[in-house]
């Protein structure tokens, strides 16, 4: 679980919304329940069930190392324990994928929390986007487009990241972006969320 984080800028926290992190609990467990409970019923009914066992589950939920933490911060947590996890693989050189566990990471910010809680959306009903219930997935290693990159594609928040409903926060998602080729078939801009 992290932080606010604006919307507009990977630097700049948001303020609360007005809740405080003790009332987002409920949403936070539904996050991890779901996505544990798709994980073992999917394995479940594969050639291989018994691996459902050996899932190894990295969640960092200390609010209070995570406050007013950017984006680019918690990528570069992200890349330091990627690399800690890989101390005989060079990493930062791979030239093909480094497979979803590696590449990417699920971040629930306070307006994801609140999507969840709420059962809405108030941020992309604000957009006059899509609203439902979502998590942010974030390409670790990839950097936002440079802002005049950005400016000049109309992207204020580049492409390293987007708003996934959580109905696809599932295994089919897991083993579909094992190819980090594929985050371009599904990217979908922060004004709406993928579904």
């Amino acid at each position: 679980m992290s932080p606010p984080l604006s919307q507009s800028s990977d630097e700049q926290p948001t303020g609360s919304i007005g809740m405080e992190w003790p009332e987002f609990d409920t949403a936070w467990e539904i996050v991890k329940s779901a996505t544990e409970e798709r994980a073992r019923q999917c394995i479940a009914q594969s050639d291989a069930p018994d691996i459902a066992d050996k899932m190894d589950w990295v969640l960092v939920e200390d609010p209070e190392s995570l406050e007013g933490v950017s984006r680019e911060e918690l990528k570069r947590r992200f890349r330091h324990w990627a690399r800690a996890e890989n101390s005989g693989w060079n990493i930062d050189e791979e030239k093909g994928s480094r497979g979803s566990r590696y590449s990417l990471f699920i971040q629930v910010d306070e307006p994801s929390l609140l999507s969840i809680a709420t059962g809405s959306d108030s941020y992309q009903a604000e957009k006059g986007g899509t609203g439902g219930s979502y998590v942010k997935i974030v390409r670790g290693w990839d950097d936002a487009v440079g802002s005049e990159a950005a400016a000049a594609e109309g992207d204020n928040d580049g492409e390293d990241w987007m708003e996934l409903h959580m109905s696809k926060l599932n295994i089919d998602f897991y083993v579909e972006f094992d190819n980090d080729e594929v985050w371009y078939s599904f990217y979908t801009r922060p004004d709406s969320i993928y579904s």
